[in-house]
């Protein structure tokens, strides 16, 4: 399953991700950027080696991409059961916009 954008806040808000225990519950959210603004720019993101991802684990290079956003906060009671499942796919090269 992919959710790109808007597409990922509906997975989320659902309950489908990040889905550690399996279960279609509602874990984590996005909410409001620390900015308090809305962030549109360039980013690099760094790809993960231990992530359970196919399609990122064999990439090396950081990835060049757009944000353009007011809620891409991501928050999880517990951030490092996402590291242990190997749910963390890329990661900010630099300074994370959302806070």
């Amino acid at each position: 399953m992919i959710g790109i954008c808007n597409g990922f806040q509906a997975l989320v808000k659902s309950g489908l991700l990040p889905a550690v225990n399996g279960t279609a519950t509602q874990q984590a959210t996005l909410t409001h950027n620390d900015s308090g603004r809305f962030e549109c720019r360039w980013v690099e993101l760094k790809p993960n080696p231990q992530s359970a991802s196919t399609w990122i684990r064999p990439l090396d290079d950081p990835i060049h991409c757009p944000i353009a956003h007011g809620e891409g906060r991501y928050v999880h009671p517990g951030p490092e059961s996402l590291a242990a499942a190997g749910q963390i796919a890329l990661r900010y090269r630099s300074t994370n916009p959302n806070g």
